[in-house]
């Protein structure tokens, strides 16, 4: 009939709509977690730094510690470590020392570490990592390393997402309960217009 051709399309095209609203935000979204994952690890990288430092010139390990502890307690943090200048692991977040060494990838970044400046990278299957170096006056003491929990970042998406297509399904819905109202004031005139034709061709006279 009619009415449910109409609500037929009609429910195709808000598919169709839905799901293309749905990909260009999660590209748009994807792209803004991103660059706040990156913005976050400087600014903890650099915090972390700074804490050892303060640590280091008041020679109290237990304020690194409780600070380590704290960092790594971060819902988007994997994990944090403090390395000697070079590359040593001297204090993790969780754990053991000599269980969380920096691999070939995260070596090869201390080169590259500006003075003062953190520096963020990614490695290993999409891994995100902030390191920054400790200063103790001018002499390099070490590095503040900060690994982000990608799957915190990956739920922040998801709820994007979620949210979105529940609120397409809402929107497709209450559209189809409109045509449906719409389309019997549409259809009722057909539909008499449609029985007079038909007894008009069977019966002339009548």
């Amino acid at each position: 009939t009619v009415r449910w051709q109409l609500i037929t399309w009609l429910m195709l095209l808000e598919a169709l709509s839905v799901a293309l609203f749905a990909l260009i935000l999660i590209q748009i979204q994807g792209r803004e977690i991103r660059q706040r994952a990156l913005e976050r690890l400087e600014h903890q990288a650099t915090s972390l730094a700074v804490q050892a430092e303060e640590a280091h010139r008041a020679n109290r390990p237990d304020i690194l510690l409780s600070s380590l502890k704290m960092m790594g307690a971060a819902p988007s943090v994997a994990h944090a470590k403090i390395t000697d200048a070079a590359g040593n692991v001297l204090y993790v977040s969780d754990g053991e020392p000599a269980k969380f060494p920096l691999n070939l990838a995260e070596k090869a970044q201390i080169a590259k570490v500006q003075p003062h400046l953190p520096l963020v990278f990614s490695f290993e299957n999409h891994r995100w990592e902030g390191v920054k170096a400790i200063y103790h006056g001018d002499d390099l003491s070490g590095y503040a390393w900060v690994e982000t929990d990608r799957s915190w970042d990956s739920e922040q998406l998801n709820t994007i997402v979620r949210s979105s297509y529940s609120f397409g399904l809402i929107w497709m819905g209450a559209s189809g309960l409109l045509v449906l109202l719409m389309s019997r004031s549409i259809s009722r005139p057909l539909n008499v217009l449609h029985a007079g034709t038909r007894a008009l061709m069977e019966g002339p006279e009548a």
